[in-house]
């Protein structure tokens, strides 16, 4: 060990390999997805001698001691690693005894430290059946981030397997995963990961045996899960569970990415090499994680894992919402916003059916004779204001031209309805250009597509500027307001289950009327628009905290250190545990530099 060699045999110094060609195979294993055949060939381009099974050998121990090395258990030779030990975990997440005071209890709401995880499968990392599996001798079995084999294989026997097709039409994964693996000893994988920031969590990752649906069982708690099925968006929706902020509940899939580039290359190793690699991709992806999010990205994006780039998305969209819920809880009954807050709360309590409050119930039915008496007279009655409004508006611009193109308005073409095609009014088919455009044929054109004059359709004259110069005011302060955005029913109505609800806002004209007829549509509007503000206050309160924590963590670690370098005999070791303390000391001291000012809150 002296010269920096690491030999593949006590009795064959010869096959030793340096700690430089061991690394750097670690390091081109990880970034570049390099398997151990073509690692070789590039080192023994002219060697006639093959030492690619040493080569085998030597990383396996050589991660296993690495690990240890970097765990701090080479410093704590009377203990080994248990399950999860050798693994990376978010450190802005909170945890009890590490980033967490001992009366967390007591400080925090139990919303603000409740675990947040989702959970998902990988039908590509596949993993063939051995010849001889008896041979496979395990280094790290259970100690990173894939369960102890021995007793997740005794829960595999004791559970009955019942070969179901999925509920979801669109949940291809599970049913092919389910003709045929008579070659495969595992169809994939399942995965749990913080939802915040997708992490990997420590020992909770299991190899498929009999579906999908087996990874849940390992979580029967009361946490909040998100999987990739849903049958009522209202009841699974993220948007309506009070504590959840906001999350990615498909974090998971943008993990699975660089793992599928392995899994071909880990498809045929034994079962324990094949743990090994998948615990060592797993642990870096964490680690490059944890080394971003104490950090100020200079732009923020959606699936940013700094948590100062999260803080200014949520102080942004905060301030989005707040507006519109505020202006439309000023405009609505008192009394109907206390019935409908009760409901809220005690749909977040018991949640199952009570969680329908936000899905607006029509009656999609074809109207009856008697409704479509009263919605033509309704029409007729619309369509004779147009005309006297016409009637008026003729006296008021006597004299103005409106012939030839000069002069004429030119509308913004998403505020007009001259491209309608028909399927919005019924019967406009049928009606030729002439017909629309004459102002004569109004009285027999439905009132939706009577054309009202407005007065900057005139030319200008300065004799009859003083006629309508308070109206064109108020017509150009109409289309200030008025965005083409604005003219689109209102999505609460016409699309309740469509997804990236978390930052819609009503236009402002639904913010200031609150007709009896139209309660049932306020009601789901307001609903909503609480949830809005109320997760995204959420998501700003849950930011700060995880600053905190994410300091409190790098602390912790660098304190660890600082007592293994205390208590070593051996200078080797002392300068180790010093080097770790100062990174982990930097991490805390660039978390700091980063959030000062920003978390204001107990820590």
């Amino acid at each position: 060990m002296y010269p920096s060699l690491f030999p593949a045999s006590i009795t064959q110094s010869q096959s030793a390999f340096t700690f430089n060609i061991l690394d750097n195979f670690l390091i081109d294993a990880l970034e570049y997805k390099t398997s151990a055949m073509s690692f070789y060939q590039k080192l023994c381009l002219h060697d006639k001698k093959d030492h690619y099974y040493e080569l085998m050998w030597v990383s396996r121990i050589w991660r296993d001691l690495v690990n240890g090395i970097r765990f701090g258990f080479a410093h704590e030779s009377d203990r080994s690693p248990g399950p999860g030990d050798l693994a990376l975990y978010c450190p802005a997440y909170s945890q009890p005894g590490i980033n967490l005071p001992s009366s967390w209890k007591d400080t925090y709401d139990s919303w603000l430290v409740m675990q947040r995880y989702v959970v998902d499968g990988n039908f590509t990392a596949q993993h063939m059946k051995i010849k001889t599996p008896e041979d496979d001798v395990s280094l790290a079995d259970g100690k990173g981030y894939m369960v102890t084999e021995g007793p997740y294989q005794s829960h595999i026997i004791e559970s009955v397997e019942e070969k179901e097709k999925s509920s979801c039409s669109n949940h291809h994964a599970v049913n092919a995963a389910n003709i045929q693996r008579s070659n495969l000893r595992a169809t994939g994988v399942g995965a749990i990961a913080c939802a915040r920031h997708g992490c990997f969590v420590p020992h909770a990752v299991v190899d498929f045996q009999k579906g999908e649906r087996y990874v849940v069982t390992l979580l029967y708690y009361d946490l909040r899960l998100t999987t990739g099925v849903f049958t009522s968006m209202n009841r699974f929706s993220l948007n309506f569970i009070t504590g959840a902020g906001h999350i990615d509940g498909e974090i998971l899939e943008t993990l699975w990415v660089p793992f599928n580039k392995i899994s071909p290359t880990a498809r045929s190793m034994t079962l324990s090499h094949r743990q090994e690699v998948l615990d060592d991709h797993m642990r870096d992806s964490n680690w490059k994680k944890l080394v971003k999010i104490g950090k100020s990205p200079l732009l923020t994006s959606e699936m940013s894992t700094s948590t100062n780039g999260t803080l200014q998305k949520s102080n942004y969209y905060l301030k989005n919402t707040q507006g519109p819920y505020e202006e439309l809880m000023k405009s609505l009954n008192q009394a109907n916003v206390q019935k409908w807050k009760k409901e809220a709360e005690l749909a977040a309590l018991d949640r199952s059916e009570l969680l329908d409050i936000y899905q607006l119930k029509i009656d999609k039915e074809d109207p009856t004779a008697s409704q479509r008496t009263l919605m033509e007279e309704k029409r007729q009655k619309l369509l004779s204001c147009i005309n006297k409004f016409h009637k008026t508006a003729l006296v008021m611009t006597n004299g103005m031209e409106f012939e030839g193109e000069e002069g004429l308005h030119q509308d913004d073409p998403e505020l007009c309805l001259g491209e309608a095609d028909g399927s919005n009014f019924p019967g406009i088919e049928e009606l030729g250009e002439e017909s629309i455009l004459d102002l004569g044929d109004d009285a027999d054109s439905p009132a939706e597509v009577a054309e009202l004059w407005m007065p900057s359709w005139g030319t200008s004259d300065p004799i009859m500027n003083d006629v309508v110069i308070q109206l064109r005011q108020e017509e150009l302060e109409l289309q200030k307001a008025l965005k083409a955005e604005d003219l689109i029913v209102s999505k609460e109505v016409t699309e309740e289950n469509r997804h990236g609800q978390g930052s819609d806002r009503l236009a402002w004209f639904w913010r200031i009327n609150s007709a009896e007829d139209s309660q049932k549509i306020y009601r789901v509007n307001w609903l909503k628009a609480k949830a809005r503000y109320d997760r995204w206050s959420e998501e700003l309160k849950l930011v700060q905290h995880e600053m905190c924590w994410t300091v409190q963590w790098f602390q912790n670690q660098e304190s660890e250190w600082r007592a293994r370098a205390d208590e070593s005999i051996k200078n080797g070791h002392r300068a180790y545990a010093e080097k770790q303390a100062s990174m982990w000391a930097e991490f805390a001291a660039e978390g700091i530099k980063s959030f000062e000012e920003k978390w204001g809150m107990t820590s």
